[in-house]
């Protein structure tokens, strides 16, 4: 895949054309989305309840790395396909079926899906090779507002800064200090650190500690890294962002391919989704 040299106007489509919008904002930041959502997704981990959910199923952390890469790859390819497509209401059915076995509070699943809204918003603003602009945002923030409808969730927030106000009180509301919280880091930590060279796997979490909320820290039982090193590994991702601005269009680098997902047909991802929801 290639990344468009060309800046991006969201006057080039048409403003009610959320999917062409969002979309194009996957092809422009194809390393970008992935890794931001698997950064967010230590939000969750933050909310006890949500760990010892995930710690108390049977066979989730054996399996754990399966199930995480469907989830991720569930959330791509409904950004790909849209969710009124063939690929997007299988992966779509897929979820509800699941849904319907298991009792998950409203306001979780809703919190997953903010991460999905705000977290590639906030890494793109920081490190994306080109602004992101205000309709981009509306147009994330609208398509999983349009996706929770479809799986059923009542009153999803709608515009972005909607999903903000609801990320906020959520997180006051259900974030604190757990031992399941540590453990399920230490997992997220063992995998993300397969992404890199294997001489600087150990310094994993330094690495993820340094990128995410300093106010996550507490409750996931991570490091606080020294200035110096969050200002490295910072000013590391910005040469990134000169450097790709600079150099567009170039293709996937060793970075894309180790966030890369495997090309799954609907009927696969499908049904690891509903075993994976399962927990």
């Amino acid at each position: 895949m290639l990344v468009s040299s060309k800046p991006y106007s969201t006057e080039e489509a048409d403003p009610s054309d959320v999917n062409s919008i969002v979309r194009r904002l996957l092809e422009d930041f194809p390393i970008d989305f992935p890794l931001a959502m698997e950064l967010g997704g230590l939000r969750l981990l933050a909310a006890p309840e949500i760990s010892r959910l995930l710690v108390s199923a049977q066979g989730y952390l054996e399996r754990r790395s399966d199930r995480h890469a469907a989830a991720l790859g569930a959330a791509l390819e409904l950004l790909r396909h849209g969710c009124e497509g063939p690929v997007g209401r299988r992966i779509l059915a897929a979820i509800g079926e699941a849904h319907s076995r298991h009792a998950i509070p409203v306001e979780l699943e809703l919190y997953s899906l903010s991460v999905l809204v705000l977290d590639p918003v906030r890494w793109i603003a920081r490190y994306g090779w080109r602004p992101i602009e205000s309709a981009e945002r509306e147009a994330l923030a609208h398509f999983w507002h349009n996706a929770a409808l479809r799986m059923g969730l009542p009153d999803p927030p709608q515009g972005f800064s909607d999903w903000e106000v609801f990320q906020r009180e959520t997180e006051r509301r259900l974030h604190g200090a757990a031992a399941e919280n540590h453990r399920m880091v230490d997992i997220a930590c063992r995998e993300f650190a397969q992404r890199f060279p294997r001489g600087s796997r150990g310094m994993a979490k330094l690495i993820v500690s340094s990128l995410i909320d300093s106010s996550l820290h507490a409750h996931l039982g991570l490091p606080h890294p020294r200035r110096s090193m969050r200002a490295l590994i910072h000013g590391a991702f910005r040469l990134r962002r000169r450097a790709m601005a600079a150099l567009a269009p170039i293709r996937n680098s060793w970075w894309s391919g180790r966030w890369a997902l495997p090309e799954l047909r609907a009927a696969e991802l499908g049904g690891t989704i509903v075993s994976s929801a399962k927990a």
